[in-house]
Parts: structure tokens; C-alpha cells; sequence
């Protein structure tokens, strides 16, 4: 036995005792092999556990994952994913997960039949359901429902498929199987994109020490004002703010929001407010409308003018960095942009008052109407943010409460 095997075997082990003692080994390695090839798309728990279908008649599939503008879908995801004014992107990522000591011919002959089948539209899903298990056929059904919306706007469409085993080496033919799935895939779908990939005990560990990026830079506008503390407040361009806050797919970095107490409200009031505002530039500036973002960090520097984030946090200010990114994904103008958003950076080391932090900017005090006054008022811990003069632009959670 390599030492990869050794090693990479070693640290499944240790990984499901203390994540998934209860698993089964089988059901567990399909789980790592999708935490790890996915480790870039920041999924939960939860969201990686709704991927795993590997049962009886799975058509060889451990799992899927349909991703809709690098978002991924599920059964309860809103239609706001699709994006009708701009081209969409679909992938599919497909694996399979065995954890034995070599790759399969066999597995591949499955793979291949079972592709021929689910991903023929002209196949009724009651025909598949009479060969796959429910958890196929549901996520068959969901791309084909994915599909059908956004078909019109000729989306980008990729198949990502995975083979992962504790095995060394891929024979000759095997590794012929993968162009005769390619195959199948074009045929179906002419225009997507075609990708496979063995992966062993030797890239299964790679994958697995590879570490998440955690350092971001930030760049504004003047200069920022700053503590003894290495804090700062700064206006930063809403282009670089999209900047920010977008992974190399052009989907939301949906771990710098981890440590937010709210989720993305979507399409209610406060929210097309700020799209309105994002919408229809006024007179006004943006951060003049809006109480900006707070990041937590345990460290940050500024230097010329960028400031970088290690491990950046944003507790305060989702709603908005949402909206902004919604805007921007649509518009493809943040070059054009001039307006700012307000940024402030606390660096805190210690975990107890970081989460101090998240609690305090987090909490608000509603101000009840009362008369004679006109605008926005906002009152948070150590915060009194007043805007008297907005003209007709709604207010939201993080710019405030209207008072008549």
C-alpha cells in the first residue's frame, strides 16, 4: 500500500470521527470526496449532504450538484439564481465515490450507460424512475427544470464528472472510457463544456491540504481613517466592493458572510429599496443613503491605497453587499461607477469579542413615528446616523427607519 493511501486513508478516518461518526465508511468517503472537490464553492454541510444520492440503482452517480450562476440549487432555491438579462451559466458536477484500492471498468461502463439515459430529455422521468432511485431522478428533475428556464438565454453549460477511489494508477483503458463519455455529452448537448477527472489517493490528499484563501485585499478611495488599534473606516468604490465580495466564477463569496446573523431576504421591500437606489443614481452618493458594511478580522493593514483583510468577516451589511452584487452581475458597469459605499474594519484577535461584535452590529432600535420630523433615523451601539434629506428613496434594514 503507497503511503498516499496510507496517509489520505488516516485522515478520513480521523475526519468522520469527529464529523460523522454515525456514517457508514462508504456513505462518508462519497461525503469527503464532495467536500473536497467542491471545497471552493463553500457549501454547508447541509448543502453537501442534499447532493449525495449513491444508493441501489444509482446509475453509478455518489452524488450531484447543480449550480445555477455558481449558486447552488436545491429543492426550496429561489428563481432569483436565473438571470434573464445576462448570459447564465449551468454546471453540473457529477461523482462517483468508491473507496477501494483501484479504478473500475466496470464503474465507467455504468457511468456511460446511466449518462446516455438521464441527460436525454426526450426520456420521461416516470421511464427513469422505473430504473433509478428517487434521488436521481429528483435531481434529474431539478435540471431539467433549471434547464428549461434558462434555455432561452443559450447558457454556458458544463458536466464536471469525478471518479474517486484510494487507487494509484488509471489503466490505458479506463482512461478511454472518459472520451466515450465526452462523447455522449455532446451528443446530447452540443454547446457544453466536457470535463473528467480521476482522482486517487495521491490528488484526493492534495485536495485535501489545500487550504482556503483567506487574506482579500480591499481597495478605496482617500485615505481611511484609522485607530491605534489597526481598525479602519474607509469609503470604498461600489466597484471594488463588488470586487470583494465575488469568487472567480462571478458567484458571491458566500463564506465572508458566515459570521451574519441574517440570511439574503431576496425580493422583499428593504431589498428593492436598495435596488432601486442602485438603479437610479440621485444627486446623492450612495454611502449618504446607506450605513455601509462592518467586517470583523483578526488582522488588517493598509498599504497605498488598498487595505488588506486576513480572514474578513462581514457582519453587518449582507442585505446590501447582495443587492450590490446583484446589480453589478446584471449591469456589468462597476468600471463606470463612481459612488462609494461606507467600509468599516475591526480588527479583533480575541473570538469572544469578535462575537460581541457581530451581536452588538446586529441589533437595532426602531424609532416609532412621530410627527413634525421628516427622514432617516438609525440607532445602533455607539452609532446615531441621521439623514434628513433623501428625497422618495425608501429606507431598509441597513439604512434605516423611516420617520414621518
Amino acid at each position: 500500500m503507497s503511503n498516499d493511501r496510507l496517509i489520505i486513508s488516516s485522515l478520513i478516518k480521523q475526519k468522520q470521527a469527529d464529523m460523522a461518526a454515525e456514517m457508514a465508511e462508504s456513505k462518508y468517503f462519497e461525503l469527503f470526496s464532495a467536500i473536497e472537490i467542491l471545497k471552493d464553492h463553500d457549501l454547508s454541510y447541509d448543502e453537501l449532504n442534499s447532493g449525495l444520492i449513491g444508493a441501489g440503482n444509482d446509475g453509478g452517480i455518489d452524488s450531484i450538484f447543480i449550480f445555477l450562476n455558481s449558486e447552488l440549487v436545491r429543492e426550496d432555491s429561489e428563481a432569483s439564481l436565473l438571470s434573464k438579462k445576462r448570459k447564465n451559466s449551468l454546471d453540473l458536477h457529477i461523482i462517483q465515490s468508491k473507496k477501494t484500492a483501484g479504478f473500475s471498468e466496470e464503474a465507467m461502463n455504468k457511468i456511460i450507460s446511466s449518462t446516455d439515459e438521464i441527460f436525454d430529455l426526450s426520456v420521461s422521468l416516470d421511464a427513469l424512475g422505473r430504473s433509478y432511485n428517487k434521488e436521481l431522478v429528483g435531481a434529474i428533475e431539478k435540471f431539467r427544470q433549471v434547464y428549461e428556464q434558462v434555455v432561452a438565454t443559450f447558457p454556458e453549460l458544463s458536466f464536471s464528472y469525478y471518479y474517486v477511489t484510494l487507487g494509484d494508477e488509471v489503466h490505458p483503458n479506463i482512461a478511454k472510457k472518459a472520451d466515450r463519455l465526452r462523447q455522449s455529452i455532446v451528443r446530447l448537448f452540443d454547446n457544453a463544456q466536457f470535463k473528467f477527472s480521476f482522482i486517487g489517493a495521491r490528488e484526493l490528499l492534495r485536495l485535501a491540504r489545500k487550504e482556503p484563501f483567506t487574506s482579500y485585499e480591499l481597495e478605496f478611495t482617500e485615505n481611511p481613517i484609522s485607530t491605534e488599534t489597526g481598525s479602519y473606516v474607509c469609503l470604498v468604490p461600489l466597484g471594488n466592493y463588488y470586487k470583494f465580495i465575488t469568487d472567480d466564477k462571478g458567484g458571491v463569496k458566500k463564506h465572508l458572510f458566515d459570521a451574519n446573523v441574517r440570511d439574503y431576504q431576496g425580493d422583499v421591500i428593504v431589498n428593492e429599496a436598495i435596488q432601486g437606489t442602485l438603479k437610479k443614481p440621485g444627486k446623492e452618493d450612495f454611502w449618504f443613503l446607506n450605513n455601509g458594511v462592518t467586517i470583523v478580522c483578526p488582522k488588517a493593514s493598509a498599504s497605498g491605497k488598498k487595505i488588506i483583510i486576513e480572514d474578513p468577516q462581514i457582519v453587518n451589511g449582507l442585505q446590501t453587499s447582495y443587492e450590490i452584487h446583484a446589480h453589478f452581475s446584471r449591469q456589468r458597469q462597476e468600471h463606470a461607477e463612481s459612488r462609494k459605499i461606507l467600509v468599516r474594519v475591526i480588527v479583533e484577535q480575541d473570538a469572544a469579542a469578535r462575537d460581541n461584535i457581530v451581536r452588538a452590529t446586529n441589533s437595532q432600535t426602531s424609532i416609532p413615528k412621530t410627527s413634525g420630523s421628516s427622514g432617516i433615523c438609525v440607532v445602533r451601539p455607539n452609532i446615531l446616523w441621521l439623514n434628513a434629506q433623501i428625497g422618495d428613496t425608501p429606507p431598509d434594514q441597513d439604512r434605516g427607519v423611516e420617520i414621518d
